[in-house]
Order: C-alpha cells, then sequence, then structure tokens
C-alpha cells in the first residue's frame, strides 16, 4: 500500500443489511471498505489486501466469526490484523470472553451506534497509520544502515586493496600476514611469503606508456591469482612489486611447485600494442619461522632473496638462507670496495690481439678491464664485473673503458703503430649502458673528445643483452650502424639468438664462444657445430672471430675451416698498452724484414 491510497476496512457479515449500514456510517472517512459475505470470503481477502482493521459478524453460516478470527490470526502473514467482532448476542462475560480467547480486540453491539463504530474505526485507522509511518521509518533507516554498511564496506576496500588491480595492498598483507603467523604458532605449521617483480618493467612504461604498464599489471595480477591456492592471499605494494602469502606448507617443495607456476604464467607472452612482450618475474621466498619468527625481518628477508634472484640472472626465485645473507653481505663490501675503486682510479684497461687468420697479422684489440685491486692484486672482469652490473656501476665504468680504448686507440695511431684502417678497437657493453638513454651520446661526445672515427670502433654484445627488449636494442644498434659503428655478436652460441634474429639484426661480427673452441681438436661434433656457425655467418654476411684459441691445433683447425680471426692465450694475453705496443713494434720490424 502506497503512502497516499486510502487506508482498507474489511467488513465481514453474512447479512446484506449490516454491510449497508457499516458502509452508510463509515461513508465519509475516506476508507476503502472491503466487503466479505463468508468466513471462507474472508480469508481470501486478507490474503490480498492490506487491511488496518477487521468487522467481523461473530453469526456466520458454516464459518462463523470465531473459527475465522482465530484462523486469520493462526496465520504468520495475517496475525497481525486487528478484529473488532459485530454482534448482536448476549454480552455475558463467558460469551465475550470466547471472543477475547478468539483474538478479538474489542466488540460492538448491535445495533450499531454510529458514534461508537466511528470512533472506534478513527482509533484504528490512527494506529494503523502510526504504525506505518513507523515501519516507513524503520525501513528508511534499514536501508540508510544498509547504505552506510556498503559505505563503510566500500571504503574499507578502498583502504586495503590496490584500486588498479584489486588485489590486497601492503597494509591488508600486513595485517594478514600477522594473523596468519598467530595460526601458524597456534597450529605449529608453516607459511611462506613471496615477494615478486618484474624485471625491466620500466622499459614498458618508458617506451609503450604508462596506460600499457597498468594493462600489464592487471594481466599480471591475474596471473598471479591463477597461479596460486584458492585460500593463498595475493598483493600489490605499487609499481610492479608483489607479495604471496601461502599458508600450512608442508615443506620448501610446496612453496618452489607455486613459484615455478609463477614463473611459467607470469612469463608467458604478452600481446600488448601490437607488440608481443615478455616480461619475467623474479622472485624472493622467505619461510616462517626457518628464516625468521619476526614479522618485518621476514619481509625484509623475502626482499633479500628477490635481489638474489636478479643479480643471478632474474626470471628465478630464490629462498632466503644464512648463505645468502652472507653473499649479500659480500656484495655490498664489494660494491663499495668498486665505488672507491673508481674514485681512485684503481681500474686499468688491458688489451688482447686478434689475429687475422690468413696473414697472421695484429687486425684488433679488444679492450679489457682489470682492477688493481690494493689487497688482492690484479682482478679481471669476471671476478667482478657482475656487481658492476648488479650495482649499476657497470655504466660508469664501460663509459670510462670506452673512452680510455679510443683514447688508447688514436695514441697508437699517432705513434704510427697503427696504419691500417682495417684495424678496429673492439669494446664490451652492457645492456644497462645501452638501456640508459643517453648511450648513442655518450658515444658522440667520446668521438668528438678523442678524435676516434666511428669506423674503427667495434661495440661487442652478447646474446642475452638483446633478450630483454628486442625492438628497443635494435633501434639503439641500428643508430650505431648508421655512424659507421661495427657490431659484433659476442659469446655466440650461448644465448637466445637464432639464424632468424641474425637476419634481422644490424650485425657485423660473429664471436664465437670459447666453449666451443676448447675441444675441437679432439672432439669432431665440437669442430662440425663450429664449421656450421662460421658457414652459416659467411651466408649472412658476416665476419668470424674463434675466442679462447690456445694451442697451435686449434689454429690450425680454424683456418682450415676458413674462420677469419682469432683471439686467444696462444697468441697473447690481455696485457697493459705498454706490452702491446712491444707486440706492435715487433709486427713493424718483421713486416720490414719481410
Amino acid at each position: 500500500m502506497t503512502q497516499d491510497a486510502a487506508p482498507k476496512l474489511l467488513v465481514v457479515a453474512d447479512e446484506p443489511k449490516n454491510l449497508h449500514t457499516i458502509s452508510r456510517i463509515l461513508a465519509s472517512h475516506d476508507l476503502e471498505i472491503v466487503f466479505a459475505s463468508s468466513g471462507e470470503e474472508a480469508l481470501r481477502e486478507v490474503l490480498q489486501h492490506n487491511f488496518f482493521l477487521i468487522l467481523m459478524d461473530v453469526q456466520m453460516p458454516e464459518l462463523n466469526g470465531l473459527d475465522t478470527a482465530r484462523l486469520i490470526l493462526g496465520n504468520k502473514k495475517t496475525a497481525h490484523l486487528p478484529i473488532i467482532f459485530v454482534t448482536a448476542t448476549s454480552k455475558e462475560e463467558q460469551l465475550v470472553m470466547e471472543g477475547y480467547d478468539a483474538g478479538a480486540v474489542d466488540y460492538i453491539y448491535k445495533p450499531v451506534n454510529p458514534f461508537v463504530l466511528a470512533s472506534k474505526v478513527s482509533i484504528f485507522r490512527d494506529l494503523h497509520e502510526r504504525s506505518e509511518a513507523l515501519r516507513r521509518k524503520n525501513d528508511e533507516l534499514a536501508q540508510a544502515r544498509k547504505a552506510l554498511k556498503q559505505s563503510n564496506e566500500e571504503l574499507s576496500h578502498i583502504e586495503l586493496h590496490d584500486s588498479l588491480t584489486g588485489l590486497a595492498n601492503r597494509k591488508n598483507f600486513a595485517h594478514s600476514l600477522s594473523q596468519a603467523i598467530l595460526r601458524a604458532d597456534r597450529d605449529r605449521q608453516k607459511l611462506a611469503i613471496f615477494f615478486l617483480d618484474l624485471d625491466n618493467f620500466k622499459t614498458v612504461n618508458d617506451t609503450l606508456g604508462h596506460d600499457a604498464g597498468d594493462e600489464l599489471l592487471k594481466t599480471v595480477a591475474s596471473r598471479l591469482r591463477d597461479s596460486v591456492r584458492k585460500n593463498d592471499l595475493v598483493a600489490r605494494f605499487g609499481g610492479d612489486e608483489f607479495a604471496v602469502l601461502m599458508e600450512n606448507i608442508r615443506d620448501n617443495k610446496d612453496v618452489a611447485v607455486i613459484a615455478e607456476k609463477m614463473l611459467a604464467l607470469v612469463g608467458k607472452n604478452n600481446p600488448l600494442r601490437n607488440r608481443n612482450l615478455i616480461v619475467t618475474p623474479s622472485i624472493g621466498i622467505a619461510v616462517y619461522p626457518v628464516a625468521s619468527n619476526d614479522q618485518d625481518q621476514l619481509m625484509e628477508f623475502a626482499d633479500i632473496a628477490m635481489y638474489r634472484a636478479k643479480k643471478d640472472g632474474r626470471n628465478a626465485y630464490r629462498f632466503y638462507s644464512e648463505e645468502l645473507q652472507s653473499m649479500e653481505l659480500e656484495f655490498s663490501e664489494m660494491s663499495f670496495d668498486l665505488r672507491r675503486a673508481i674514485d681512485g682510479d684503481q681500474l686499468e684497461v688491458h688489451y688482447q690481439p686478434q689475429i687475422d687468420t690468413k696473414s697472421q697479422q695484429i687486425i684488433g684489440f679488444e679492450a679489457l678491464v682489470r682492477w688493481n685491486h690494493p689487497e688482492k692484486g690484479l682482478l679481471s672482469a669476471k671476478d667482478f664485473i657482475t656487481v658492476a652490473e648488479q650495482s649499476g656501476l657497470i655504466r660508469e665504468i664501460g663509459a670510462r673503458v670506452l673512452e680510455e680504448a679510443c683514447t688508447q686507440y688514436q695514441s697508437w695511431r699517432h705513434t704510427q703503430l697503427i696504419t691500417s684502417n682495417h684495424v678496429r678497437m673492439s669494446v664490451n657493453v652492457s645492456a644497462l649502458q645501452i638501456r640508459s638513454g643517453n648511450f648513442v651520446e655518450t658515444i658522440d661526445e667520446i668521438f668528438a673528445k678523442t678524435g676516434m672515427q666511428p669506423d674503427h670502433l667495434e661495440l661487442e654484445v652478447t646474446e642475452s643483452t638483446l633478450i630483454d627488449d628486442l625492438d628497443h636494442f635494435v633501434r639503439i644498434l641500428n643508430d650505431l650502424d648508421n655512424r659507421g659503428i661495427s657490431i659484433a655478436m659476442d659469446d655466440f652460441g650461448t644465448g637466445f639468438a637464432s639464424y632468424r634474429h641474425l637476419q634481422h639484426l644490424p650485425v657485423h661480427h660473429l664471436k664465437i664462444d670459447r666453449g666451443f673452441i676448447a675441444r675441437i681438436q679432439e672432439d669432431e661434433r665440437d669442430l662440425e657445430i663450429v664449421s656450421s656457425m662460421i658457414t652459416m655467418a659467411k651466408a649472412l654476411g658476416l665476419y668470424v672471430t674463434a675466442e679462447g684459441v690456445e694451442l697451435f691445433e686449434q689454429a690450425e683447425l680454424l683456418k682450415d675451416i676458413d674462420c677469419d680471426r682469432m683471439q686467444g692465450y696462444f697468441f697473447a694475453r690481455p696485457d697493459a698498452p705498454e706490452v702491446i705496443e712491444r707486440l706492435l713494434e715487433d709486427q713493424q720490424q718483421h713486416a720490414q724484414q719481410d
């Protein structure tokens, strides 16, 4: 019933004259009067309408008023209806009590007094309207409470969840972890937390924009949820940092299964903005209470393990351990020492000649950085280059080596120790240098400062350098190629590059990794592999250098299979500039004698 509708009154009487009398008396009261001529009809009407009052004749054939009242008030849907009996029967107390016992709230006796009838109907109408108003207020209050509860739930959800991905946020994760630790202690169970971030995610934002980065983050969030169990908690801490809480684990094998699944799903191809992008995760894991029984320390250890995974090559997971902590301490100490080495000019550049296979003349040099450590002596790059890359110091070291190598090359040309324009200086460059954003400009500045000609410089990149963002690196390599700088693919055969990739890369030179050269004199399969590489390279118009040549037999075999250049201890070790100068002088003297 709407608020403005006339209230409904049900009159139950088997005699029409009674109906007429009541109708006439109440005509001016703005009521909707519904008539029922029997108890059975009354039962049907009360189920169809919302009455504020029933006037019921006691004496009716078949189903009398008393029984009808009992049936109406015995039904949950109609038990609230007030019933006034209208009767001409005796006012004896026993009969009256019987009516009240049947559920009546009052009596009206015949002949009906118009004033009494009108007054009692008005009283119950007023009670009904007040009851309806109260009900509406209660409904409004209930709706308001519901809306408030929903708003509070939404605010709570916003406070505890990441707006982009819908995952739990850092606050939610920390609270959930504290509760999980209590349960683990109570049930004597273990739990694990995973810290994860995306390798080279910044490149996605820089090259495709933040909208594309957000799209990728939502995809990663979905894949993480698919990686874990139903009750495991996945959270995003911000940026490309995610976390997972995994309770009720038996041992590290349970955790490793989830970590492997994360690597597989998150590292899948992402079709994004018409590009097929692969962004891999690095995952650190700390197990409670094995790693620590302190919540903050547990999270710190998971973070340490994640950075260890990054340092070990990315797209991997690592468990925190005391050994790992020791490695981190050692890394920090070496990073500090390396920073001092840069500032204190402890780094030196040595050079290893590259030999033309046919003429046996020096045709180029590879510049190799060395650390003249005050306590450990002369360290080769393999002893510290990983720390340099992981700490970011490789950018500064690489720029210094590049400038020093160009300066040295120009010095040898000035003193006529190098006279051929075909002799090149080769310098290794890392992915971090190329990704720095100003790599090409840095090379231009070094050319301007040293007078080095672009066609006298060769830059060596490894296959793994290109795997992070092939499209980006190809653009940089094309810029270098357009300047006349030669590009060499170093350590070929150990990374991901295929012949198909080489067809589209601006590469001029392949350097076959020393691992393939080491046994060619005794293993025909290795010799066949190297021969196939050389054949393939020449088909693509590339020249080839074999690294790690240490034996006369290796040099002869490489000459037989038409390798262009050789480099290794058999000819010369990497050495200081003054030692290389003597080699160049000896070469000039032999040339004059011939």
